[in-house]
């Protein structure tokens, strides 16, 4: 800061005067005042950019945690139970005598299902042993 002018006069009084700068209301010219307006127009057009930016970069974040979330929850559940599902090769037996269906395990030959067969299997099996037409 610098120090215009110290006096003394020829009072008692004591002073001193500095330059400051301090923020005013100025008025504007028309053309400043144009700029001002077309710079406006810009931060708008940015800020709506950068919100759509956030939105698609929050669906992203969201998306990701929902999977993390899911992926938390099938391991917390194999932890707690010892188990987890796999795809395990099977053989699904159709018994058109018997109107049952089994499922069992081919590498352990566990019997996993066995269930009444459903319409649209009796079907396709009355079906499939039909002789051919001549």
């Amino acid at each position: 800061m610098a120090t215009k002018k110290t006096t003394k006069p020829k009072t008692d009084d004591y002073t001193r005067e500095d330059e400051v700068s301090k923020m005013l209301h100025c008025p504007i010219t028309e053309k400043e005042k144009a700029k001002a307006a077309s710079r406006l127009a810009e931060c708008i057009e940015t800020g709506k950019a950068l919100e759509e930016e956030r939105k698609a970069t929050m669906k992203d974040y969201t998306a990701r945690k929902e999977r993390l979330i899911e992926q938390i929850g099938i391991l917390s559940r194999s932890v707690k139970s010892g188990e987890e599902l796999r795809p395990v090769p099977c053989t699904l037996t159709l018994n058109f005598s018997k109107q049952t269906a089994d499922l069992v395990r081919n590498d352990t030959g566990k019997l996993v299902e066995s269930r009444p067969l459903t319409p649209e299997e009796i079907e396709d099996g009355a079906t499939a042993i039909l002789p051919f037409p001549d």
